[in-house]
């Protein structure tokens, strides 16, 4: 018998060990049906509460996964408003200094400190907007969390009123603009790059902030709204921090509006 006749014959004759093993063993489970039986049945139960507990703990890993998920969104949340704080703070400080230098007739220090302040203001406005995107994905996935759902409380009273700053600015360019000298300066670097999101160079930034601003705290403020529509069996504390949120954002934009 050749090589090849080997290989043909091997795994038939694996498989008629098989078939064999397999009669066997039903045979001897017919004969002895008074064991084989309690004996089906117990590894059966053993079977179905192995995969049971292994679902469970499936199950609580994912809860815990997603437990840790939204705390890390309310986490960043607030990471997000001390930055806000931080960089508003600056920008303060530099329309100081801006002023102070169109006081003192020096042309590129002024520009340099406006640019500077609408680089700043502009990763601002980027914060609220990353604000809104964890409330979002928080409101998404709450539903899913069985028992003590974490809260999303950040200090939004302790935020800056972005409005009042993008406003102080917008004048203190204006007037600056009305200066043949300083706004012949601001002619040569209106187009100089910025480094927020959105905005492709210095002017355009100085043009759109406001309205850019506004609308991000719109959305947000929308978002808290929705936010309360999914949490209504939330404590009446809660509930009463998420309006009140809300309202302080409320009272931000129409703050811009009674400037324009």
């Amino acid at each position: 018998m050749s090589d090849d006749d080997d290989n043909e014959w091997g795994p038939l004759i694996l498989i008629l060990l098989g078939l064999a093993a397999v009669v066997g063993i039903l045979s001897l489970a017919v004969q002895y049906w008074q064991i084989s039986i309690p004996i089906i049945i117990l590894a059966a139960i053993i079977i179905y509460i192995v995969n049971q507990q292994k679902e469970e703990r499936a199950h609580q890993a994912s809860q815990v996964a997603l437990r840790l998920s939204l705390v890390q969104c309310v986490k960043d949340s607030q990471q997000c408003s001390m930055s806000i704080a931080a960089r508003i703070t600056e920008v303060d400080k530099l329309l100081d200094q801006a002023q102070h230098d169109y006081g003192d007739g020096l042309f590129a220090p002024f520009w340099d400190s406006i640019e500077s302040a609408a680089n700043l203001l502009i990763q601002a406005e980027c914060d609220v907007r990353k604000i809104k995107d964890h409330t979002l994905t928080f409101k998404s996935n709450i539903g899913q969390i069985e028992a003590d759902p974490p809260s999303f409380s950040i200090d939004i009273e302790k935020l800056p009123n972005l409005t009042v700053v993008a406003e102080k600015m917008r004048t203190i360019v204006r007037k600056a603009q009305s200066n043949f000298q300083f706004a012949t300066i601001y002619e040569q670097r209106k187009t100089n790059r910025i480094l927020g999101e959105g905005f492709s160079n210095l002017g355009e930034a100085l043009r759109e902030m406001g309205n850019r601003i506004d609308n991000s705290l719109t959305d947000l403020a929308n978002t808290f709204s929705s936010l309360i529509e999914v949490t209504q069996t939330a404590s009446h504390d809660r509930r009463e921090y998420e309006k009140k949120t809300i309202g302080i954002l409320d009272d931000i934009r129409q703050h811009r509006k009674q400037q324009m």
